[in-house]
């Protein structure tokens, strides 16, 4: 969400952090934190998050309007937080904006890496990709610094300014008009102007990503056709689901998607649903939608929030805040959404995910090596391209085993009607001449094993071989 201040020439907010996950097993495949007393999540969430890189698209360090808070050296509680938190890469980014917005950003950056430099024990700073991987195996938190508008760039020439000083993300626009384009809130959308133009293609040469969260429904669709390789929608939402000016069409959604560009997924309440209750269950709807439109390889999290939300803000920040927006942002008593507003929501979302049936591996029989992703937030993450060579060959070999696996879990969730949620096999076929990872219905264990025996008596060798050749799990 984030926003520009006229009682203050800060914004607040968007950003995140990451760092590896350590808890003591309280029983049978349940985890607690100290972090969260009295809460315990299932060993298979507990891993997937440990053994993933998981990225916040947009979360800041902290939401506050207090200047001085940069100068802040957390405390070991505060510490401790972000290290339980599960999330490597957090995009630190404000939104900024007005006639000083060039002097505004310069502050931002300087104050920000200011504090990672200063509390170093936990952050480090992202110049380059590599920079996320070192922080996860250093069990860090990954700063990618942005801010949620292009107003600084006052010329051109400013985009290199600003990427040699630290800036590796920007929003085309925040909520109104710019020189560049027009922002969600905006009557009229007159889409993106020839500066703007220049700008992308500046933000572009420069290898600065380019965010259309904010941006108005023509500005964003502009934006995309204008690009000439992938942009990010860093912290939306489908309007396909929740009517609101601040979240994203189909169309626009799909036109990232076939740029290759990457959508993350807010917890913001009214972006989420119009009425309450509202809770992760509804924001994993949205992740739901945008895998079915265009694939799970476009949609990851972009919280936008801190590790506590904006509900617990100061009461008079808070009050100013939500006072700072026009009314078709439609506020209600909370911002946040049930159980997405505290350190862990990480672990909250993906067991929600897991119960919804997301796998978190692609497994490679022929190679003998896995895959791992959190499901949802790992579809944030960049990927290499001979591992996208690498997939596709794999999908392609095994259509016709995978096909095989869409009906038997259409089968199972039949035959478990009214057991609850649980987790629908993916199995490469009926190959029992590989390893293989299972996932079963409480229900269907006396199913699998008579199919794999009849798998096991098939005498035709060159069935099993053409198997062997390489096996994907799927995510659905």
């Amino acid at each position: 969400m984030t926003a520009s201040f006229q009682i203050t020439r800060r914004a607040a907010l968007a950003g995140v952090v990451g760092a590896a996950v350590s808890a003591p097993m309280i029983n049978k495949g349940a985890y607690a934190f100290a972090a969260a007393p009295g809460k315990s999540y299932s060993r298979r969430a507990v891993d997937l998050v440990a053994s993933s890189l998981v990225i916040d698209m947009l979360a800041p360090l902290k939401i506050t309007l207090d200047d001085n808070y940069v100068a802040h050296r957390l405390t070991d509680a505060e510490a401790a937080e972000f290290r339980a938190s599960g999330i490597t890469g957090f995009h630190n980014a404000y939104g900024l904006g007005g006639p000083d917005a060039k002097a505004q950003a310069l502050e931002f950056l300087a104050g920000w890496q200011g504090f990672a430099g200063r509390n170093s024990h936990v952050f480090t700073l992202v110049d380059t990709v590599a920079d996320l991987d070192r922080a996860k195996a250093d069990k860090k938190c990954a700063v990618i610094m942005g801010i949620q508008n292009a107003e600084h760039f006052e010329r051109v020439a400013d985009v290199a300014l600003f990427r040699r000083l630290g800036l590796r993300c920007a929003q085309l626009t925040y909520n109104s008009q710019n020189r560049i384009g027009s922002g969600s809130t905006e009557r009229v959308d007159g889409g993106v102007s020839d500066y703007g133009a220049a700008i992308i293609a500046e933000m572009e040469k420069q290898k600065m990503l380019v965010d259309v969260s904010h941006c108005g429904d023509k500005t964003t669709l502009d934006a995309i056709d204008i690009a000439k390789g992938p942009i990010a929608i860093t912290h939306s939402n489908a309007r396909a689901l929740v009517d609101h000016p601040r979240v994203k069409t189909d169309a626009a959604i799909k036109a990232l998607a076939a740029k290759g560009g990457v959508m993350g997924i807010t917890g913001v309440r009214m972006f989420v649903r119009t009425s309450d209750p509202t809770n992760v269950g509804h924001m994993a709807d949205h992740i739901d939608h945008v895998t079915k439109l265009v694939g799970i390889d476009h949609v990851g999290i972009g919280s936008d929030a801190d590790l506590h939300g904006y509900d617990d803000m100061k009461p008079d920040e808070y009050a100013a805040l939500k006072n700072s927006y026009k009314g078709s942002y439609a506020f209600r008593e909370k911002i946040d959404i049930d159980g997405f507003d505290h350190p862990l929501k990480t672990f909250d979302l993906t067991e929600e995910l897991i119960r919804r049936g997301y796998s978190g591996t692609l497994y490679c029989s022929k190679h003998r090596r896995g895959h791992r992703r959190n499901a949802g937030a790992g579809a944030g993450r960049r990927r290499r391209r001979g591992e996208r060579r690498n997939r596709r060959d794999r999908t392609k070999a095994h259509a016709e085993c995978t096909g095989r696996a869409d009906l038997d879990r259409r089968r199972q969730r039949r035959g478990a009607a009214g057991a609850g949620l649980g987790f629908a096999r993916r199995l490469c076929g009926l190959c029992s001449g590989h390893e293989r990872q299972q996932w079963r219905h409480a229900g269907a264990d006396d199913d699998h094993a008579a199919r794999r025996r009849t798998a096991q008596r098939r005498p035709d060798r060159r069935h099993l071989s053409r198997r062997r050749a390489g096996g994907v799990e799927r995510d659905l």
